[in-house]
């Protein structure tokens, strides 16, 4: 509880203040798009070719069973994660490599929604909500991490990681439950590391990590090369029509198709997708169990994989202009699938919500962007609930 306390009044000193006037500063800035894409290859090449360059040709290659991590430089931080360019939102955390500044208060614009906007709030330590933790420890405290699904295009009490609480407290058990939503855009396996290691001090009993199968898999591998000094990937003939195709289905490039169409130009990555996915789970297990925290994962599909009938005709274009093979198109089931194979040899529940929302009759997605809807967040909190309702009850 000391160190619960002491590192929350640290927050509270000037690093609040300036985060204050960020916040300040963005309250006065206009709403914006709930997707948007920064294009940065040439200078993160520069980058890995830099790293690359420099490093020993006799040093022995790093083996290891968890992920290699380390502190890296702000500028390097912000090439290899378009999401901090938005610096009125984010910043440089050393074991998240960014985090969203606190006490947030701005909206997002949804055009194709009857509600045009939806409004986004952090609290003072960044979680998107507007609970804080309190200073005694509660029954059960659930600290929940992922990429732009978990942080939410959607109104903040529908979030699953902030309607988790509820339906916690809806079936009875501990009185005091706090769930917060460490979600971030842009987030994947090496951030997912961060967030549990960033938040020890709140003693969490439950860990909850939301991996996005659309872009968690191949988003990853630039990340994996800066921290092991590897080159970028070698140039490969290939032509912008994809990119076309793909940008008649808004949010269909990032959140499925640069997954897609990479594999399938560096086909041999697949493995060294797969090996990342595993060191990343011995490394929040190595966490998980010296600090007593339960682990839970859940998979979250992209659109195409589970209700490709929200998209109709213009999906069935795109994929058959693709020119990809079945098992191609079918890379991000299998990565999933490998994954879920080691978590389940672990004993860790592992949600897969593929079956939940393609037995749905009702969109789980939104279309606009191809993030979960407010249906896909709230199945989500009542997998997660069914799979504590025995430790609520304890």
């Amino acid at each position: 509880m000391e160190r619960w306390r002491s590192k929350l009044l640290a927050l509270s000193g000037s690093t609040l203040l300036g985060l204050a006037l960020a916040a300040l500063w963005w309250n006065n800035r206009p709403v914006h798009e709930s997707v948007i894409l920064v294009e940065s290859r040439e200078e993160l090449d520069e980058i890995l070719t830099e790293r690359s360059d420099r490093a020993s040709t006799t040093l022995e290659p790093r083996i290891s069973s968890e992920l290699l991590r380390f502190p890296i430089p702000e500028e390097d931080a912000h090439q290899l994660f378009a999401t901090m360019r938005f610096r009125n939102r984010y910043i440089y955390d050393v074991e998240c490599i960014y985090w969203e500044v606190s006490n947030l208060d701005y909206e997002i614009i949804k055009d194709r929604l009857p509600r045009k906007s939806i409004s986004m709030r952090t609290n003072s330590l960044g979680f998107r909500t507007t609970s804080e933790p309190s200073e005694k420890k509660p029954d059960l405290r659930i600290i929940v991490t992922g990429d732009s699904h978990t942080a939410g295009v959607v109104q903040l009490e529908d979030m699953f990681a902030n309607r988790l609480q509820a339906e916690l407290l809806s079936i009875g058990g501990p009185s005091t439950i706090e769930s917060f939503n460490g979600g971030k855009g842009g987030f994947s396996f090496y951030n997912y590391v961060g967030v549990l290691e960033k938040f020890l001090f709140l003693d969490p009993d439950v860990f909850v990590v939301a991996i996005y199968g659309g872009n968690d898999f191949g988003g990853v591998l630039n990340t994996y090369r800066y921290f092991h000094s590897l080159p970028p990937p070698p140039p490969v003939k290939r032509s912008n029509t994809w990119k076309k195709q793909g940008s008649k289905i808004k949010g269909m490039i990032s959140q499925d198709l640069n997954q897609l169409m990479y594999f399938h130009w560096y086909p041999d990555e697949i493995e060294q997708a797969k090996l990342i996915s595993h060191r990343f789970l011995n490394s929040i297990l190595r966490i998980g169990n010296e600090n007593s925290i339960d682990l839970i994962f859940v998979y979250i599909p992209p659109l195409r994989d589970c209700q490709p009938q929200l998209l109709g005709e213009p999906l069935d274009d795109l994929i058959e202009n693709l020119g990809l093979s079945p098992q191609e198109l079918d890379v991000t089931n299998r990565l999933a699938d490998d994954l879920q194979a080691k978590v389940i040899e672990h004993g860790i529940p592992w949600i897969d919500m593929r079956l939940p929302y393609r037995e749905s009759s009702e969109s789980c997605y939104e279309v606009s962007d191809l993030h979960i809807n407010s249906l896909g967040n709230r199945l989500i909190a009542e997998a997660l609930r069914d799979e504590l309702s025995s430790r609520v009850s304890r």
